[in-house]
């Protein structure tokens, strides 16, 4: 269905010049024709699987329509995490602290919701539970780490909202050794690791 789609070659694809980058990723050869090739194949059998989540998510759209429960509905999708396809030179995956892996999309809809409106602000997976909490009109009986996301999504200004947040990776490796913990403070503009 896909055939010949290329992974997007961002500025960091196969980075050219990674001099400004921690040791381990300056030690980093470039791709070969064949890691790219393989990279590429990769994100087209991504954009293949997807079709079927597409046609489950219609079916799901559908039948909330017919039953008239559409407008009262939220749907939700986002991921755990980010993925990279060649970019910094690594081949693909999850565990590293750049914007690949750890921007995810978020996509909501449903009443009150600014249809077509991008939000600008930063959103967490601790904001999910508040939100989903407001919802539902349900007072939680405990204090939550995060804040709805409803003054964002009814296109709102919200007051003192986030402007950092805590990028936590732990990354698992053999068992005679102890793993990996990266922890970063991201802001809008910077990353520090």
């Amino acid at each position: 269905m896909f055939a010949g789609a290329m992974a997007p070659r961002t500025p960091s694809f196969n980075e050219a010049d990674v001099s400004d980058k921690p040791a381990p990723i300056r030690n980093f050869p470039l791709l070969t024709s064949t890691q790219i090739a393989a990279i590429d194949h990769e994100y087209q059998t991504r954009l293949e699987s997807l079709q079927a989540l597409d046609e489950g998510i219609e079916r799901i759209v559908e039948a909330l329509a017919e039953r008239g429960e559409l407008e009262n509905t939220y749907i939700v999708f986002t991921s755990d995490n980010g993925y990279h396809l060649g970019q910094h030179r690594f081949l693909n995956g999850k565990f590293q602290v750049y914007e690949e892996d750890i921007r995810v999309p978020l996509i909501i809809r449903g009443p009150g919701v600014q249809a077509g409106a991008t939000v600008e602000q930063m959103a967490v997976n601790i904001d999910f539970a508040p939100t989903m909490a407001q919802w539902g009109q349900a007072t939680p009986d405990r204090g939550m780490d995060g804040r709805s996301l409803m003054p964002l999504l009814g296109g709102g200004e919200p007051q003192n909202w986030r402007e950092d947040f805590l990028v936590e990776i732990f990354r698992h490796l053999p068992p005679s050794q102890n793993g990996d913990v990266i922890l970063g403070l991201r802001t809008e503009h910077e990353l520090y690791v």
